[in-house]
């Protein structure tokens, strides 16, 4: 929800910057009084430092999806414990560095703020939290795959879930996209306005797929709605290979209904899907428990055979 919200504002600041800041522009076509007005100064500022706080709430929610899909795997759940104090811990420091080089000292304005001598060292910061940041989105990405493609699932279904986590895929190639645009930036600090555009829009990509593959779940429960309005129109296929197994995950511990109770979770009062219960989503942990006790007779020099 945080995150949601956030990308949410930070697109209006963008576009406020792009519109307003002119930013995106060239800056031989911007005025010097306009950069260095208070419409220029504080939409720069704005665009710095709250995107740390979007991406650390968007990445919790991947480091909280998978402590709900895979919690009985304690090694997964220890990197999952890890990711977390990590992800906060560096975006934390992040926003505290970004607002002390570019926030004003107290008393100063926004121009004279623009003039102390740590300003101009906020842009060697760029490199270093782009390349974090990447480390993140490639440590989220391959940290389930192991147990995804060892889970009690025939293949086409594990190959299936395994394309719903490869989207963050998507949010690795945003992060190394940006990486490249911010060492252009820095070639280029001359035209910086028209430079840190495309920098914003992989920020803005980041966010958005973030919040998209944590909604997955959610997404599973909807194609099956559709799929039994759509019957015959190619959602079978799609929701069998995909998101049934999506499904067959998110169950907690046992408290699942039968499918037809939770058909009747979906209203047709009006032209809106209506939810009644997250929770109700049918999940089998079975295999994932399975797996789990496998892996720690594994461990302990027990024959896999005795898995129960």
């Amino acid at each position: 929800m945080f995150a949601v919200v956030g990308t949410c504002l930070y697109y209006a600041i963008c576009v406020y910057g792009v519109t307003k800041a002119k930013f995106a522009t060239h800056m031989w076509d911007v005025s010097v009084a306009h950069v260095m007005s208070n419409e220029f100064l504080i939409s720069s500022f704005f665009l710095n430092w709250p995107t740390a706080l979007v991406w650390a709430f968007a990445k919790t929610s991947f480091f909280l999806m998978y402590l709900n899909l895979f919690r009985p795997v304690e090694w997964l759940r220890i990197g999952c414990y890890f990711g977390l104090i990590i992800n906060w811990g560096f975006y934390t420091a992040v926003i505290a560095a970004s607002i002390y080089y570019n926030a004003p000292n107290p008393g100063q304005t926004w121009l004279e703020g623009s003039q102390n001598p740590r300003y101009t060292r906020s842009f060697n910061m760029t490199m270093p939290i782009a390349s974090g940041s990447l480390i993140l989105d490639f440590y989220i990405l391959i940290l389930p795959i192991w147990v995804v493609w060892n889970l009690h699932l025939d293949i086409k279904r594990r190959i299936g879930v395994l394309a719903i986590f490869a989207t963050g895929l998507i949010a690795c190639i945003a992060s190394s996209l940006s990486i490249v645009y911010k060492h252009k930036l820095a070639g280029h600090i001359d035209d910086f306005t028209y430079w840190t555009y495309p920098i914003l829009l992989m920020a803005l990509v980041e966010m958005c797929v973030g919040i998209s593959c944590s909604c997955m779940p959610s997404l599973a429960a909807l194609w099956r709605y559709l799929d039994r309005k759509g019957s015959g129109t190619g959602w079978s296929f799609w929701n069998s290979v995909i998101f049934t197994p999506i499904r067959s995950l998110f169950r907690s511990g046992g408290s699942g209904g039968d499918s037809k109770g939770q058909s009747e979770d979906w209203t047709k009062d009006s032209n809106q899907i209506h939810k009644s219960s997250y929770i109700n989503i049918q999940v089998d942990s079975e295999s994932t428990r399975g797996l789990a006790h496998e892996h720690e007779m594994t461990d302990f020099g027990g024959p896999s055979s005795n898995m129960v």
